[in-house]
């Protein structure tokens, strides 16, 4: 599994390169938006949410609707800021995400380790969970809040964690990026040490000036949960949605080129990511689409390629194959996913892995093929008429 970073507010982070944290999945508490538009922007602090509503905690925070993440409020007593957790003595479930249950706690950092567990089973690492304060005040990397308490509040923060820790040590690999921390109970490395994986980057696009622009910032905030860096635009109106999906070879060539170097990862507008991809982290082919069995589903037809989840490897055979989608389509305009189908086989040396039916998952007509990883709501169904049909 995919690990989890968690993002304190120790002075640690001063002089942070967050460029490091990109295409990772990440807790972020309370000011941690002044760096990273985070997976997860975790508070459980109520003066801290009354600072971000009236612009006393930073610009990120005061324009949160335009960040990606999913902010949840920690808390105690069930009061809604922006979707919460409630946390009555480790007894509520929280239904949204999870469905673990968590402990009552009395800072982010334990907070934000706790969703973290239930996130993944990988590697958790801790950044800026210092504990550790300044002349005898809490201290920051950022520019602190409007009240301020003494330091002694650290103390009680860890004995907080060390009640937790052995369980924790249990089930999952915690590791405190600060060696210097306050902290001790669980084991310490370096960020520099930390393997840093090359994840794909998901592009798509949606049609300007219609519903599909709400359909691509669902699609986006489910990639950004999971850590995955996106690139989606607008495009204009072809003038039908047949010859807007004919646009879509087109696009990916030239997203092949934007990102040269980067896999791509094509999920249509209309999807969503409900679970990590883990299959993508070490993707060896050239290209995954999947080629859905039509008759285990109830429905009388053959193989089909579905092109709403596509992976493409960044090389030259892979180039060479969209160019060709490309020219055919222009030829002749048609059901994009019809073509590549005729394509793929004529590629020889072209080496195609056919994904898991829930890497591609229609929401209604494979309601039987497990939990989805990438879930596809079929929106034609519902805007053909906004595009022209």
């Amino acid at each position: 599994m995919a690990p989890v970073f968690i993002i304190g507010g120790g002075p640690s982070l001063n002089g942070f390169d967050w460029n490091r944290l990109k295409g990772e999945i990440t807790i972020g508490i309370n000011r941690a938006v002044d760096k990273i538009d985070p997976s997860i922007w975790l508070s459980m602090d109520g003066q801290f949410t009354s600072w971000a509503r009236n612009g006393w905690a930073g610009e990120a925070a005061r324009n949160r609707e335009k960040l990606n993440c999913l902010p949840i409020y920690y808390s105690h007593t069930g009061v809604d800021v922006y979707g919460y957790v409630r946390a009555d003595g480790g007894n509520h479930k929280w239904g949204y995400l999870l469905h673990e249950q968590l402990a009552r706690c009395n800072n982010s950092g334990l907070a934000s380790l706790q969703i973290a567990c239930c996130l993944t089973d990988g590697p958790i690492y801790l950044l800026g969970i210092d504990m550790i304060g300044e002349n005898g005040r809490q201290a920051w990397w950022h520019d602190g809040y409007r009240r301020v308490q003494d330091d002694t509040c650290y103390t009680k923060f860890i004995k907080r964690f060390e009640k937790y820790a052995p369980t924790i040590n249990r089930s999952h690999r915690v590791i405190n990026l600060n060696p210097d921390s306050g902290l001790r109970c669980f084991p310490f490395d370096r960020i520099e040490n930390i393997p840093q994986r090359r994840r794909p980057i998901v592009v798509s696009f949606y049609t300007k000036g219609t519903a599909y622009e709400a359909e691509a910032r669902r699609m986006v905030r489910s990639v950004h949960l999971h850590g995955l860096e996106h690139d989606v635009r607008e495009v204009p109106n072809q003038g039908s949605w047949l010859a807007n999906t004919a646009h879509k070879p087109q696009y990916l060539r030239t997203m092949l080129d934007i990102h040269a170097g980067r896999d791509i990862l094509w999920i249509d507008a209309d999807g969503e990511m409900r679970h990590y991809p883990v299959l993508f982290d070490d993707f060896t082919a050239d290209i995954g689409v999947c080629y859905v069995d039509w008759p285990q589903y109830g429905r009388n037809r053959g193989p089909e390629l579905l092109s709403g989840t596509i992976y493409l490897k960044n090389n030259r055979r892979v180039r060479d194959l969209v160019d060709e989608w490309a020219r055919r389509i222009e030829r002749k305009p048609q059901w994009d996913q019809r073509v590549l189908q005729e394509i793929i086989p004529e590629r020889q040396g072209l080496k195609v892995i056919d994904l898991p039916d829930t890497y591609t998952q229609i929401f209604d007509t494979m309601k039987n093929a497990g939990e989805p990883v990438i879930l596809h709501h079929q929106a034609s169904r519902r805007l053909k008429k906004e595009v022209g049909v």
